[in-house]
């Protein structure tokens, strides 16, 4: 089939439903768009955007269009749903068998669907029984890749045909190229179906493996329903056991803690102080470090609360060490970014929501992981981030409840969105926006802003379970694309926000809810 010979009618589809807003599609639309613009015959392409799109609005945007070539970009479900949006914004899963309906009645115009969302493996096969090609993708993908995959694929489109070869084949091999030219192999395939090939013989470009677009913070599940909490306390097989490493040396601070029911009311407040040092970062800018003795604690949610990826759980043993007393604030960003490179360039201003005293966001596990580099090297001490293990010991603080404040959150104790609730507590207020740190009640520990606020980047890579999880403390590393994020953001419903949720991301993205507070692993000192 040559399609070069004649101007291809694009078609963009952006799905944004907005409690799945960090997938960035504004811009990935955007960045696509000029890939195309900028490709070899780039005046053989019309470009149509749709955004925001409803199953309705695709249905007129096909009719209207007509287009060959419908490149869709969103957030897909492992059960293999496209996720579009309901009349109210929110999102709203669309099964394979549908969008195949909905593509067989556009057979003779459309030629080609892209579907850059992750799990799209599904889909594509379906739509392939109709349509000429399809590409879809088996795991997630990241949003470098699918941009430099599009310059590559309507750069192929554009080249001259010769000797009548397979164009779209030649055009997805020219994407896979180019992201192999710009290292982006290590992740996941993408792959083209054709119409009347046999199921399972997919095409690769020779097998070899890319990686493609954003994954999402964390599977949300379409139909949450209340967990109970009957026995909950009694699955817990080990009681949390901390052990002191205080030292006089160390100076402390004192500070209240809150414990609610699942009503939201408190019912036992209590007076605690921890031990803590500083760093000067300069400039009257500093790092309060607050220690956190050793001891053993109970990882992971029971079967009553909780997502499969949260189990089993099992016994875990944390040695002592230090952790931001906050997430890391804008001014402490700055400060830090002033300090000679090590590996990477760091923006100094990254923030959405902009304040010294704010916690900084729109930051990668790459960008966190060069903070750490700096300020260690500043310092002389450790600092890195904290693994999954560390973090939610921290963040438990000696509990065995959803939250470190008992048995739910209300909007006096956290940021989050609290226009949804957990269990029986009253709504409260959705901020919709980041919040300045330390505005709450710490943990027994003296942490502040470890449930909401912004999501806290960890050491690990995304494992699916907790199936042969280290039990030292240790971060869990294979090299995988995805690390893991903790505690939820201001961005979330409040189960999202539990000691024990787990959430993924891209290694290199980022968003207006990501954050992280650093660890130090030696027992540094006051100077």
């Amino acid at each position: 089939m040559n399609m070069s010979g004649e101007q291809q009618k694009i078609l963009l589809l952006a799905a944004l439903p907005h409690n799945l807003q960090y997938l960035h599609l504004n811009r990935e639309i955007r960045d696509i768009k000029e890939a195309i613009k900028q490709s070899v015959k780039r005046d053989s392409f019309q470009i149509e955007i749709r955004t925001a799109v409803r199953p309705r609005d695709i249905r007129i945007a096909l009719a209207e269009e007509m287009p060959q070539i419908v490149h869709f970009c969103g957030h897909g479900m492992e059960n293999g749903s496209l996720v579009l949006e309901d009349h109210e914004g929110n999102h709203k899963p669309v099964l394979p068998k549908a969008l195949a309906a909905l593509f067989s009645l556009y057979r003779d115009c459309v030629k080609c669907v892209l579907l850059n969302a992750c799990y799209s493996a599904l889909p594509a096969e379906a739509i392939s029984k109709h349509i000429n090609y399809v590409i879809g993708m088996e795991q997630p993908i990241d949003d470098r890749s699918a941009i430099v995959f599009a310059g590559g694929f309507y750069d192929g489109l554009g080249y001259n045909n010769i000797n009548n070869k397979d164009v779209i084949q030649r055009a997805f091999d020219e994407g896979i190229v180019a992201i192999e030219l710009e290292n982006f192999s290590q992740g996941t395939i993408p792959y083209l179906w054709k119409l009347g090939v046999a199921q399972g013989e997919k095409s690769s470009h020779e097998g070899e493996k890319s990686s493609q677009k954003v994954v999402p913070v964390i599977e949300r599940k379409f139909s949450p329903q209340t967990p109970t909490f009957e026995g909950e306390k009694s699955s817990q097989k080990v009681e949390p056991v901390i052990a002191s490493t205080s030292s006089p040396q160390t100076p402390t601070f004192e500070f209240d803690i809150v414990t609610v029911n699942a009503q939201g009311r408190e019912i036992k407040p209590e007076k605690r102080q921890a031990q803590y040092y500083v760093e000067n970062l300069g400039k009257n800018i500093t790092l309060e470090m607050v220690d956190i003795p050793g001891g053993k604690f109970i990882m992971g949610s029971p079967e009553a609360e909780g997502y499969d990826h949260e189990r089993p759980q099992h016994e875990v043993t944390v040695q002592p060490f230090f952790m931001g007393k906050y997430p890391i604030t804008q001014a402490q960003w700055r400060a830090v970014v002033a300090l000679p490179r090590v590996n990477r360039k760091l923006k100094p201003d990254p923030s959405h929501f902009k304040g010294d005293d704010y916690p900084v966001e729109c930051v990668s596990w790459y960008d966190v992981v060069e903070f750490c580099a700096r300020l260690s090297k500043k310092t002389g001490k450790d600092y890195r981030l904290p693994s999954e293990a560390e973090w939610e010991y921290a963040c438990r603080a000696g509990t065995t409840t959803p939250f470190h404040f008992g048995e739910t959150l209300t909007d006096k104790l956290a940021n989050y969105c609290a226009s949804e609730t957990f269990a029986n507590e009253p709504k409260g207020k959705y901020r919709q926006k980041t919040t300045v740190v330390g505005t709450f009640s710490p943990n027994a520990f003296g942490l502040y802003d470890i449930h909401g606020n912004v999501w806290e980047w960890c050491e690990d890579t995304w494992q699916k379970n907790y199936q042969g999880a280290p039990t030292d403390g240790s971060s869990w590393n294979d090299n995988y694309f995805l690390r893991v994020l903790r505690g939820g953001s201001w961005y979330n419903y409040p189960d999202y926000c539990r000691s024990a949720i787990r959430g993924r991301f891209y290694i290199g993205g980022d968003a207006n809810n990501f954050g992280f507070r650093v660890f130090c692993a030696v027992p540094a000192r006051t100077q």
